[in-house]
C-alpha cells in the first residue's frame, strides 16, 4: 500500500464500514464499547516532524467522521510549540474534535542523569503545560525513541496512559 492522503481516508472509511468505533484515550474504562469486546480503534500520531502535516491530517479524519489523539513534543529539535503558528495549527486540531497528548522525549532525561522519579515529575510538568495553554485535558502520554526505563516499564506515568 502507498501511503498518502488517498489511501489513508480509504482505509479508516473501510474501519467505519467495518463498525469499528474510534475513540480515545481518556475514554478508556469509559466506553461501554471498549468494555464489551466492540470493535474500537484508539488512533493516535507521534508528531515529530511537522505540526502542519499533523493538521492536515487532523482535516481529513474530520471530514469522514474519525476521531483521533495527537501527540505533541515540547523538546522536540524541529517544531516549536511556543511559536505562534503551531500553537495556532494545535488549536486548530482541537477544534477539529481531536485531543492531544504528549510525547515525551525520555532520551533528554537519559543526558541529564534523571531518575525515573524526576522523569516522572519532568512529564507531569509538560503535561501541566500542555493543558494550561490549550485549554485541554491531557489523557496520554507517548514516549519518544523510548528507552530502556521506558520498555521495562520502571518509569511510571500515574493516570496518564501510556
Amino acid at each position: 500500500m502507498i501511503f498518502n492522503f488517498r489511501s489513508y481516508s480509504k482505509m479508516l472509511c473501510n474501519a467505519l464500514d467495518e463498525g469499528y468505533l474510534f475513540s480515545f484515550f481518556s475514554n478508556l474504562g469509559n466506553t461501554p464499547e471498549l468494555d464489551d469486546g466492540g470493535k474500537v480503534c484508539l488512533l493516535r500520531h507521534d508528531i515529530d516532524i511537522d505540526v502542519s502535516a499533523a493538521l492536515a491530517m487532523a482535516k481529513l479524519e474530520h471530514s469522514i467522521g474519525v476521531k483521533s489523539t495527537y501527540f505533541f513534543m515540547l523538546r522536540s529539535p524541529v517544531y516549536n510549540l511556543f511559536s505562534r503558528y503551531n500553537h495556532q495549527m494545535v488549536e486548530e486540531v482541537l477544534a477539529l474534535g481531536h485531543e492531544i497528548g504528549l510525547h515525551y522525549d525520555q532520551g533528554f532525561d537519559v543526558e541529564r542523569g534523571l531518575t525515573p522519579e524526576e522523569t516522572k515529575e519532568q512529564i507531569d510538568q509538560e503535561v501541566l503545560y500542555l493543558e494550561q495553554q490549550f485549554n485541554a485535558s491531557i489523557a496520554a502520554v507517548s514516549f519518544h525513541q523510548p528507552g530502556k526505563l521506558v520498555l521495562d516499564a520502571t518509569i511510571k506515568t500515574g493516570d496518564l496512559v501510556n
